[in-house]
């Protein structure tokens, strides 16, 4: 019998839209920095070799998508409502990247593993690149980059204008300033 899953706010289109975002800015760093993904795979894909850090997230990603820990919330509440489960209300940006986010981006380069941990005492998570391609995320064609997805509509609508925005070339590395975001008035509307 399959199990029923549960909903995640990463399946809703506002989850998608900061799953895209944080994706994008990940993809990014990489850029930035100039390590290249066999490099960031010696490295055991720690994020710190990309420079990624809570302060730069606040400095990077926070201004692209500065309604996530809101929907995040009223998602949360609409699932979950008043069932005793606790109490995921991130009023600070900051509190949703540490116990959202950073696990979001752990996630796009590991998975647990298949076994279940019966052949694996210490549980060790399986290091590769995992939940990245579920982001819609791939590799470029030589294998030393990866290449973001697209950023999908909010609720039906493109974020900037009427048209869907490009997905920058492989080649030409990522500026987290090009990287498309709402509105603010069009990100309080959509709350």
């Amino acid at each position: 019998m399959k199990r029923k899953s549960k909903p995640t706010f990463f399946s809703t289109s506002e989850g998608r839209f900061v799953r895209a975002h944080t994706a994008r800015y990940v993809a990014a760093r990489m850029h930035k920095t100039g390590v290249t993904l066999p490099q960031f795979e010696a490295s055991g894909f720690n994020l710190s070799t990309l420079g990624i850090s809570k302060l730069n997230a606040l400095k990077e990603l926070e201004p692209l998508i500065p309604k996530a820990h809101f929907w995040y919330c009223n998602w949360y509440t609409h699932w979950y409502g008043n069932r005793g489960i606790g109490n995921k209300a991130y009023l600070i940006w900051g509190d949703f990247w540490t116990a959202v986010l950073h696990n979001r981006i752990t996630y796009f380069f590991r998975k647990h593993n298949p076994d279940g941990g019966k052949h694996n005492p210490d549980g060790r998570l399986l290091r590769c690149i995992a939940a990245w391609r579920g982001a819609g995320g791939t590799v470029s064609e030589d294998e030393m980059w990866l290449v973001p997805p697209p950023i999908p509509t909010l609720n039906g609508v493109w974020p900037e204008g009427n048209n869907p925005p490009e997905s920058p070339p492989d080649e030409r590395p990522l500026d987290p300033g090009e990287v498309h975001s709402l509105r603010r008035q069009d990100e309080w509307d959509a709350i």
